[in-house]
């Protein structure tokens, strides 16, 4: 394994303390991972000590929540991120009991049980967040990191980050809100809102799974050492995270739109154009200066 110093992929040092926030959708691509997954699960349900056996639908929603959270905590560790990052997620009823387009079916309030599974089978930590502050309107959230036992399983197994996948039925086509400006959320990011289905973002959606379906059969690689050569971390780099999202502002679908999600998008300007290959060969950025005030002319002319 090469040793090279661990280094956030982002230049901004602000970003660097931003906790991960849990992927519900990480499942196994390959048989190893498979293997540690369903391993992990299966000593789970030999150390509940049940009295009676679940129902086989309460049984699948627990395989599935399990699953989920077991490959998001070993995708967290193969990461590498810096020690003070967490895996964090909600346990509050509210949320857990909810519906979301952003969250599975599944993702509910077994999810706390789990977690608790986890951390008293050693196979993950988690400091359980705060509840909502009637004042502020803040609560903190649960911060999960990977336990002794799992980070010994994953080093036997020799896993790696495109060992695991992000499920197809994931949301796509994500709205945010409006940032807030209440004296006490100013720091916070947008958050994504829920939004009606309509003949819109079904053709939104649409049309970023073609392009998410063309990535996944398309010949993109990256030369892992010049990122090693940079000074950068290459196991942190998944070269199989090709799905992309497309994120909406302000409430709106006629706002914003730009597509995130690629591995090669948290990558540095210079790495990104030196380590890329398409069908083998090297990628250009063609960038012209004030493109878009000359579009406009063109558009109004």
């Amino acid at each position: 394994m090469v040793k090279v110093p661990v280094k956030s992929q982002s230049s901004n040092a602000s970003e660097e303390s931003h906790d991960v926030w849990f992927n519900p959708y990480r499942q196994p691509r390959t048989s190893g991972a498979t293997a540690l997954v369903q391993g992990v699960v299966a000593e789970i349900k030999t150390h509940e000590k049940r009295k009676r056996a679940r129902k086989a639908r309460d049984l699948e929603t627990f395989d599935a929540i399990a699953s989920a959270l077991i490959s998001d905590i070993v995708y967290f560790y193969l990461s590498r991120h810096p020690a003070h990052v967490g895996l964090t997620l909600s346990r509050a009823n509210d949320v857990l009991g909810g519906k979301s387009r952003y969250r599975p079916k599944y993702y509910n309030k077994t999810t706390a049980l789990v977690l608790n599974f986890l951390d008293h089978g050693g196979f993950g930590t988690q400091k359980i967040g705060t509840a909502l502050d009637p004042i502020t309107k803040q609560r903190t959230q649960t911060v999960v990191r990977p336990g002794t036992k799992l980070s010994v399983l994953i080093e036997q197994a020799k896993l790696r980050l495109p060992d695991f996948r992000t499920d197809d039925k994931a949301e796509v086509i994500v709205l945010k809100d409006n940032r807030p400006d209440s004296f006490f959320d100013r720091s916070e990011r947008a958050k994504s809102i829920e939004y009606t289905e309509s003949a819109v973002t079904r053709k939104l959606r649409s049309e970023v799974q073609v392009i998410n379906a063309w990535l996944e059969q398309a010949d993109i690689d990256f030369d892992l050492g010049v990122a090693q050569a940079a000074g950068l971390d290459p196991r942190q780099i998944d070269i199989r995270n090709l799905k992309l999202r497309r994120i909406f502002t302000r409430r709106r679908f006629d706002s914003g739109g730009r597509l995130f999600g690629g591995f090669w998008q948290t990558l540095p300007k210079q790495v990104r154009m030196r380590g890329l290959r398409i069908e083998g060969e090297g990628v250009v950025s063609l960038d012209y200066s004030e493109m878009n005030p000359r579009i406009t002319y063109g558009l109004f002319k």
